[in-house]
């Protein structure tokens, strides 16, 4: 007998049909796959559909495209915008290698209808390493006037209360040192 009080640990263990059938659902509705079907298809008994595994990985493969891209992208900016940059031939090789799995896997997309998640992953891992690569900012010099204008308005506001009030008590103990 089905209850609501019966805890989450006897449900799995008994193996109650509805339960894993609702449980399933609700993972479907998480993964974006909950989708209704037209009136003329049919969906098969088994509990995730062919054309659900089909989303799920045309899904993947536009979002691990578009975050290579913007990876790539990024590290474009970057260099561009920073002339006292340097870029190891590590980080290059990775942007490079990171780029040509990217267009293989595109191109197979474009030409074939395949959906090559193995090109697309590689290169999503790769744009994530050479954009987290500590390298880059290691070498990022910072000349003694850039250094100023970062830190000046962080410790002005902090240090003039400081000074004033250093300077009042200073004041105050002349003043009284005179009194006396």
């Amino acid at each position: 007998m089905n209850t609501p009080k019966m805890p989450l640990l006897l449900l799995l263990l008994r193996g109650e049909e509805s339960f894993h059938r609702k449980s399933l659902m609700k993972i479907q509705v998480l993964l974006g796959m909950d989708s209704e079907l037209d009136a003329v298809y049919s969906k098969n008994p088994s509990p995730v559909s062919n054309w659900e595994i089909e989303r799920l990985k045309l899904r993947s493969f536009v979002d691990n495209t578009m975050r290579c891209i913007s990876s790539v992208e990024a590290i474009h900016q970057l260099t561009r915008n920073i002339a006292t940059l340097a870029v190891s031939n590590y980080v290059s090789q990775l942007v490079n290698s990171s780029v040509e799995f990217l267009d293989d896997g595109v191109s197979k997309m474009f030409r074939d209808g395949v959906i090559s998640l193995d090109s697309v992953l590689k290169a999503r891992f790769l744009a994530d390493k050479f954009i987290n690569e500590p390298s880059l900012l290691g070498l990022l010099h910072f000349s003694y006037d850039m250094k100023l204008a970062v830190y000046l308005p962080l410790a002005f506001p902090i240090l003039m209360p400081v000074a004033s009030s250093i300077l009042a008590v200073v004041k105050r103990l002349i003043y009284d040192t005179q009194k006396q």
